[in-house]
């Protein structure tokens, strides 16, 4: 990520442009939704803490499905050390 966000500024200096205003548009999306998307990777965190992602043997395959989902994509977000 910092090499692409080391180029688009070495680009702009450069008097060119990497992104167009679809890309810029998207970013500043993403941006505005950020505060949202840390407050649920927050709260998927407290429930794993809770042991609530925990696999149990009277969970529906859906269900373990779903749990094993969330903790690997808690992981993939921000990995523990």
């Amino acid at each position: 990520m910092k090499n692409l966000c080391q180029r688009i500024i070495d680009a702009e200096e450069a008097g060119e442009c990497l992104l167009d205003e679809a890309h810029i548009n998207r970013i500043a999306e993403l941006t505005a939704a950020l505060p949202d998307i840390l407050r649920l990777a927050q709260a998927m965190r407290d429930l794993d803490t809770c042991n609530w992602l925990d696999e149990d043997p009277c969970d529906s395959s859906t269900l373990t499905l779903a749990k094993r989902e969330a903790r690997a994509a808690l992981v993939a977000i921000a990995p523990t050390a």
